[in-house]
């Protein structure tokens, strides 16, 4: 690719909008074969995901059409790369919790590749030689084209790409990146990138104009919504079962839109939370049978079935007590606590942005 030739951090690049390749500097490189086997150690131990994310595609809820085409991406440049080259990198953005590193996360266990998950803004933090970024992301990628068919996952990548990056150096280490996602391509191995990030808009012309694929993430609309509190209310194990009716459900999607998928599952921790912290503060229980094993439920003065234990619930063992179920109260009380995180303007500007460079993954 032409471009033109600049000089950057002391090293001479050619400009990111036409094509990069890069010349090393002496203080980027790696000084010896025992500091690059220690790179590569701490990667396989702290980057690299051995074993399969308990995640699967199908828990994610809703997303049809972003699960269609990044499953198609994935299964073509993975187990059938001679029928497109092109479609090497894809975008996931949209507001925080909306379920983007879960999703890239769970075709680890759908494709079961090597898989490498980096969270840039630790990037250079964590890993030997301590700074040199550049020498990290280079060795990622050798990684994955050494042991493909293989996916990197680049969390946060606008702490990469962005006008407003916080890192000295970070153009360079962007060249670095942009010159093997040339590369993925012509490369013998099988790579998929994926980068994440919930705000686009910060990301270069140069790197965005690379990810072949833009997905948009929205929040969860009402059918999910009610769908996660469903099974984010079963999964609370703080306390045991429910007794929230549908009209129940019906209603708390209503109060929570504009919730993210991960703001939901909060919620319903937080209303189960409720129950043990009154269960802390009882000083009265109610007696019931469970089987063969008599257990004890936090209640109040005003249960005439309930009796005063002296010491409350740290007179009783774990296995004596028995938790009351969540009902509406218990969420009630918690939403009072929660707060959206996502405004209106924010859901206004990534719908513009999918209008003009992106694709709705709902």
């Amino acid at each position: 690719m032409g471009g033109a030739r600049c000089q950057e951090g002391g090293s001479e690049q050619e400009s990111m909008e036409g094509g990069c390749s890069r010349v090393d500097d002496a203080h980027d490189k790696i000084d010896s074969e025992a500091e690059l086997a220690a790179l590569r150690k701490v990667l396989i131990r702290d980057v690299v995901i051995q074993e399969n994310p308990g995640v699967k595609l199908d828990d994610v809820v809703g997303l049809s059409s972003a699960k269609e085409m990044l499953k198609n991406i994935a299964l073509i440049a993975l187990r059938f790369p001679q029928l497109s080259r092109s479609t090497r990198s894809v975008l996931l953005y949209g507001p925080p919790g909306s379920g983007k590193t879960m999703f890239a996360k769970s075709l680890k266990n759908e494709f079961n590749p090597f898989f490498a998950y980096v969270q840039l803004s630790e990037l250079g933090t964590n890993l030997p030689p301590r700074g040199n970024r550049k020498s990290h992301v280079r060795e990622i990628f050798k990684l994955a084209q050494e042991n493909s068919p293989a996916i990197i996952v680049f969390d946060e990548i606008d702490e990469l790409g962005s006008n407003e990056s916080k890192y000295p150096g970070s153009l360079d280490v962007e060249t670095e990146f942009l010159y093997h996602m040339d590369h993925l391509p012509e490369g013998k191995g099988n790579v998929v990138l994926i980068g994440i990030t919930n705000s686009p808009w910060k990301l270069r012309g140069s790197l965005l104009a690379r990810m072949n694929r833009r997905i948009y993430f929205p929040l969860p609309d009402q059918s999910s919504r009610e769908s996660i509190l469903k099974a984010s209310v079963e999964d609370s194990s703080q306390a045991g079962s429910h007794e929230l009716s549908q009209d129940d459900f019906v209603e708390l999607t209503k109060i929570t839109e504009g919730y993210s998928g991960s703001e939901l599952k909060i919620l319903c921790r937080d209303a189960s939370m409720e129950i043990v912290r009154a269960a802390t503060q009882a000083t009265y229980f109610r007696r019931v049978r469970e089987g063969e094993f008599e257990k004890f439920v936090p209640s109040t003065s005003n249960d005439e079935n309930a009796e005063e234990l002296v010491g409350g619930l740290m007179s009783l063992g774990a296995s004596q007590v028995l938790l009351p179920s969540v009902t509406r109260t218990q969420f009630e009380s918690a939403l009072k606590a929660s707060k959206r995180s996502t405004s209106k303007e924010d859901i206004i500007r990534y719908e513009q942005f999918t209008t003009a460079r992106g694709f709705n993954g709902a």
